[in-house]
């Protein structure tokens, strides 16, 4: 599986672990941080410096082939990027609750069949 995060803070570094340890199914081939500096840390870290660096969601969706993003971002920092992710095809897995009410989450969750 082609693999990215978004949001490269404390709970990432657990995921980018994890993905380590499944090198042999899971590939991390793309971060995104607001910081570059953290994204470039991390990926040094992580991805031995192969990992595609962005800190917009929207290039990253755009120009990166994905199976999976890791959302790591506190719920208030959530804008488009599930919705994006999911018109995509790309599976999710999102850190953190999904969103602050029921509504917003159910309409990140329904925006898959409403974006084809």
């Amino acid at each position: 599986m082609r693999a990215a995060i978004l949001g490269c803070g404390g709970i990432a570094h657990t995921h980018a672990q994890a993905m380590r340890q499944l090198a042999d199914q899971v590939e991390l081939v793309a971060l995104c941080s607001r910081s570059d500096a953290n994204a470039r840390a991390f990926n040094e870290q992580y991805a031995g410096g192969r990992a595609a660096v962005f800190s917009a969601h929207h290039a990253l969706l755009a120009q990166v082939d994905l199976d999976v993003l890791v959302v790591c971002l506190p719920p208030f920092a959530h804008s488009d990027e599930i919705e994006l992710a999911a018109a995509r095809g790309v599976h999710l897995l999102v850190e953190k609750p999904i969103a602050l009410t029921s509504d917003e989450a159910w309409r990140m969750v329904s925006s898959k069949s409403r974006l084809r």
